[in-house]
């Protein structure tokens, strides 16, 4: 048997070294595969299984959205600016001169600045929080808007009494609701798109789920969720309570809207456009003068100082100044009703600016109100001379009237009047936020008209002749706005009334005839309304003009109205007698 050689295993395998030394390959044999399968390559879906998700962009990297946040930002703070303007401008009558005309309540434009300023900085802290309750809220708000301003321009009372001030305010709030709106779309899309990596990278579902598990596997991910909920659900708070509040308005509005057709309850009614110092626009004002100038005396009037008896004579007019918070229209019914029934001549009533029918004016000061009355007189083109009738506040104006104007007052009558010390010299009380602040801040939200109008079924009538007599003020913001500035405006020794009315003490006709009645309820419990009472008697009267000074026993402060079953009773009579005793007064 032959041993084969070495040589011979060469035949089965041999190793061929390459010409470096380094390099080696198997030779092929019986088992080497003819082809030599091709090298396995990954496959396209475990490639894109491999795929990062796409890191998150950040909205402001777009310039729509950097624009969108700017114009946002900028209009907060212009809602901002204008909130706090307007805010003083309800207390501060020398910040008008710096705002657009308006002649209605000061309290309107407040809320369109306010609810400008809550929609854009509400949209600037919640910026990247989009949703669709927040979408249709701001809708709703924004077509309300747009329903009030359309009343706002379209009714004329509203017009011209709200001006420019509210509807710029009104468009400000639209715009802010628009843009805010649009912001909250954007980003609604630009959050869509977020998830278009993940749900088009997968060609199947299953796919899909991995880089979604992917996706949410990324860190902070359910904290930045949670977070995000708590916002959108803040967001749709903030916003629905807006919309809320502007149903609100705008019902309110529509009051104001449908209560412009009242007419004025006298039919010699005129309004007349003043413009008094320091006001920078004119207004209107509610003057009502009616009856003759000349008559013949009533025959059963017994007056020892009255001569020619059943002869025509000249008579002077009768101007009524009403108590604070009661238009004049309203508290001097019993004066136009001695003037029907033929006991006096001529009558005049007027609804000081932001009483009654009249337009709020600029401010309330005394010395502002007395001139818009002297213009309107003017335009009605009365001459006087003037029985000058005033009661409480308003016996402060009447006096101021008669300072500036003595050569045409006839006489004074002062009824339970005001007096310097009893008003300037108390201090205003500025803690009764509830009491004072409160309702008259949220007066245009018409909550006492809804009540009102489910409760008492006030007429339209009763919410243009708001008064504090009746307590129904809270149905007028012009009356409220007006009161507000009365109160802490002219109730102190700095303010400029008070120093009207000291200058003009000298030009005071103290030698004119003059009646003083004075409430026996407030002289028996207040000593200082005694004291006020006896001093405006023995020092602002003189003593050649002092006719009689009556203390009612039994009665209240409003002397002249009538008791609680219609009739006429001892405060009335006085009130009445002592006007036929003036204007018959040689």
């Amino acid at each position: 048997m032959t041993v084969p050689s070495s040589s011979s295993h060469s035949v089965h395998e041999e190793v061929v070294h390459a010409s470096n030394g380094h390099e080696e390959r198997n030779v092929p044999n019986e088992t080497t595969a003819l082809i030599s399968p091709s090298p396995r390559t990954a496959s396209r879906r475990t490639d894109k299984r491999r795929q990062e998700i796409p890191e998150r962009r950040s909205f402001y990297d777009f310039w729509g959205v950097k624009i969108l946040f700017i114009s946002i930002s900028l209009l907060a703070a212009i809602s901002v600016v204008a909130l706090v303007l307007l805010i003083l401008n309800t207390g501060i009558s020398s910040i008008a001169q710096f705002l657009p005309p308006h002649r209605g309540s000061r309290l309107l434009p407040v809320w369109f600045a306010l609810i400008s300023a809550w929609i854009s900085l509400s949209a600037v802290t919640l910026f990247g929080t989009p949703s669709a309750l927040t979408r249709v809220s701001l809708i709703a708000s924004l077509v309300l808007l747009l329903l009030d301003i359309i009343l706002l321009a379209a009714v004329k009372q509203l017009r011209r009494q709200e001006s420019a001030l509210t509807l710029i305010a009104c468009g400000v709030a639209i715009i802010s609701t628009a843009t805010s709106l649009g912001a909250n779309y954007v980003v609604k899309n630009l959050r869509d798109k977020e998830g278009i990596p993940i749900r088009h990278g997968a060609e199947t579902v299953r796919e899909a789920e991995l880089r979604a598990r992917l996706y949410v596997a990324q860190e902070n991910y359910w904290s930045n969720r949670a977070a995000r909920a708590i916002k959108v659900i803040l967001s749709f708070i903030l916003t629905f309570v807006t919309s809320l509040v502007l149903f609100l308005i705008t019902f309110d509005i529509c009051l104001t809207a449908i209560d412009s057709s009242v007419v004025p309850p006298f039919e010699r009614s005129r309004f007349h456009s003043v413009q008094p110092d320091p006001a920078h626009w004119s207004f209107k004002v509610h003057l009502a003068c009616s009856g003759p100038t000349s008559m013949a005396p009533p025959p059963d009037l017994l007056n020892a100082t009255t001569s020619g008896r059943g002869k025509i004579r000249n008579v002077p007019t009768v101007l009524y100044e009403s108590m604070r918070g009661v238009p004049g229209s309203l508290g001097g019914d019993w004066v136009v009703n001695l003037r029907e029934v033929g006991r006096v001549g001529r009558v005049c009533v007027w609804d000081r600016p932001g009483y009654g029918f009249s337009d709020n004016g600029p401010s309330a000061e005394m010395g502002h109100v007395s001139n818009a009355l002297w213009q309107a007189l003017q335009h009605e083109g009365e001459e006087g001379p003037y029985v000058l009738v005033g009661a409480g506040y308003g016996g402060l104006l009447t006096r101021l009237f008669a300072s500036r104007h003595p050569k045409d007052v006839h006489s004074l009558l002062y009824i339970d009047s005001e007096t310097s010390h009893t008003y300037f010299l108390t201090r205003a009380r500025h803690n009764t936020f509830f009491h004072t602040h409160l309702p008259v801040l949220i007066a245009p939200l018409g909550l006492s008209r809804i009540a009102s109008l489910v409760k008492n079924h006030t007429p339209r009538s009763g919410r243009v002749l708001a008064n504090t007599l009746q307590h129904t003020e809270w149905q007028n913001p012009r009356l409220l706005s007006t009161l507000l500035q009365e109160q802490y405006l002219t109730h102190s020794r700095q303010s400029a009334s008070f120093r009207d009315l000291l200058e003009s003490e000298r030009q005071y006709p103290a030698r004119r005839p003059t009646i003083v009645l004075s409430s026996g309820e407030r002289v028996s419990k207040e000593s200082a309304w005694r004291d006020a009472q006896k001093r405006l008697w023995q020092e602002i009267v003189d003593e050649k003009g002092r006719v009689r000074w009556e203390i009612l026993e039994g009665v209240g402060h409003d002397i002249c109205a009538k008791t609680s079953e219609g009739a006429v009773g001892t405060g009335l009579e006085a009130c009445e007698k002592a006007v036929e005793d003036l204007v018959w007064r040689d």
